[in-house]
């Protein structure tokens, strides 16, 4: 019978919402689950991932994985799939996940699949789709090798909002020793009170035709609790970060809503965005491909759109 292993990522100190979804995801297919944390700290999520399902919680709560490491992470995987039986590994399909997956699947021989939007179970078989060539084709893909890595996209399943902690099943993993060769010194994050960009309900891009109003865009979604993403012309202007670009080569995102400003909708944007649930768009050129993809569009320029579409917003939201 299959067994999943879920690979359960942090943001700011608490389990993210990703690792819950998969976990509902093996209860809604009828598959016994496990999960793992690795981090100094964290340790303390574990009750949580076992309210959500976990039958038992790896942890590897220590200093020397403190910080991501590939090659000590990937070892601390291995050992608690090992120790679990597992034979389906669940991740995040963040840039974190996406560089991990492969690497615990070379050290257990396993087969991999990177950036998933379905996994399907049926017995032992296991099957995938993602999307490809910028969203024109839908790639379904069936494993053959009996131990699957697979990193998958945040939405994988509805999260159980009415779970709640219960005393977890808990087993250390032993860290791996420092490697003097492979040593992160230090890390430094900026710091935001934003929800991250892939878990983010409502995001609000910013195209070129709205580079003159990051200001009044950052307020926008502070003030309605949404992410902010761009395409990369506005990460290549310098204007936004470039963690926060969607599209082919950047983030991917399926929020319920995506407010795209000023984005006239190229390929590899929209190949980033298309799993929206609802998405509305301005743009002054009536013919921007974007509006072959929007629910709601907008035809004006963001500079008048914006201030009645920023007073609407936050009343409806709000």
């Amino acid at each position: 019978m299959a067994k999943i292993l879920v690979v359960a990522d942090m943001e700011k100190d608490n389990v993210s919402k990703s690792a819950l979804e998969q976990l509902a995801f093996a209860k809604k297919s009828g598959v016994p689950a496990d999960a793992i944390l690795i981090g100094k700290g964290a340790g303390s999520q574990a009750d949580i991932l076992a309210g959500h399902g976990a039958e038992k919680v790896f942890i590897c709560d220590n200093s020397n994985v403190e910080n991501f490491l590939n090659a000590s992470w990937s070892a601390v995987i291995v050992e608690a799939q090992k120790q679990s039986g597992a034979d389906i590994i669940l991740i995040k399909a963040s840039e974190l996940g996406k560089a991990l997956a492969p690497k615990v699947a070379g050290k257990i021989n396993a087969g991999v699949v990177n950036d998933c939007s379905t996994v399907a179970i049926d017995g032992d078989a296991v099957t995938v789709t993602r999307l490809s060539m910028a969203t024109k084709v839908q790639e379904i893909l069936r494993f053959k090798s009996p131990v699957k890595v697979i990193s998958v996209k945040p939405g994988l399943a509805e999260m159980d909002a009415g779970a709640r902690p219960k005393a977890a099943v808990k087993i250390d993993i032993a860290a791996p020793a420092p490697d003097p060769k492979n040593m992160l010194k230090e890390t430094v994050f900026k710091k935001t009170q934003r929800v991250d960009l892939g878990d983010a309900k409502i995001v609000v891009s910013i195209g070129r035709g709205a580079e003159k109003n990051v200001d009044d865009i950052n307020r926008l979604a502070d003030l309605i609790g949404a992410a902010v993403g761009a395409t990369r012309p506005v990460i290549e202007d310098g204007l936004v970060p470039y963690n926060l670009q969607v599209g082919q080569t950047g983030r991917k995102v399926s929020p319920d809503l995506y407010i795209a400003l000023g984005i006239s909708g190229s390929i590899l944007h929209i190949a980033g965005m298309i799993k929206s649930k609802c998405i509305v768009a301005v743009n002054r050129n009536p013919q921007a491909p974007i509006f072959a993809v929007a629910d709601y569009g907008i035809v004006g320029d963001v500079n008048a759109v914006l201030p009645v579409l920023m007073n609407n917003l936050v009343k409806y939201i709000k």
